[in-house]
């Protein structure tokens, strides 16, 4: 039950973070200059190269929740099962 918790928060958290970056990383590629992108992705976002590669994190890492949470509803049903 304590890991189920964990995992819950661990997806809720993951979450989060899944949509701060594809929503930062088209919010960059659509707005800024050229120039700014890079200023931009090191400034905010870390040792991205661009905002590609930053918007495949952020639907890798929403991917990844989204499963866990899956997992974590399973395990709630089964659990309430027996």
């Amino acid at each position: 039950m304590f890991f189920t918790r964990i995992g819950y928060v661990v997806a809720i958290l993951a979450m989060i973070l899944g949509v701060w970056k594809f929503v930062g990383g088209v919010i960059v590629a659509s707005f800024l200059a050229p120039d700014d992108v890079k200023v931009a992705l090191a400034r905010y976002f870390g040792s991205y190269a661009s905002t590609g590669a930053l918007i495949n994190a952020g639907t890798y890492t929403i991917i990844f929740s989204i499963a866990l949470g899956i997992l974590v509803e399973i395990h709630y049903a089964v659990r309430d099962k027996t």
